[in-house]
């Protein structure tokens, strides 16, 4: 929805002074990774807010962890905000992942 950020940003526990909304990424290859690439130096001081796909949300966390220190840089996933199966999984890029890959319906909703 409209305020799916300012939702995601007010529960996600990571820092707020600095953010920068990327939206959606490229569905697919170079230009996706390119643009990770570019929207993660951008933000390197802050925190870079994505929005994606629940059929793509682990090709790009493993994209995340093969461009990113994975065990350092922390992440949160938002989904299904203000709904009943509301999620909000936080920690590292390769906590998050391990947490999304063992539980697939971490991998549903918007």
């Amino acid at each position: 929805g409209p305020c799916a950020l300012v939702a995601a940003l007010s529960v996600a526990g990571l820092p707020c002074s600095s953010v920068l909304f990327g939206g959606f990424l490229p569905s697919k290859g170079e230009k996706k990774l390119s643009q990770l690439q570019n929207l993660l130096r951008q933000a390197s001081a802050g925190t870079l807010v994505l929005y994606e796909a629940p059929h793509r949300l682990l090709t790009t966390l493993e994209m995340l962890q093969e461009t990113q220190s994975a065990e350092t840089r922390e992440i949160a996933i938002c989904r299904e905000l203000t709904k009943r199966y509301e999620t909000i999984l936080r920690g590292s890029i390769g906590e998050v992942l391990r947490e999304v890959k063992s539980k697939p319906e971490n991998q549903k909703g918007e």
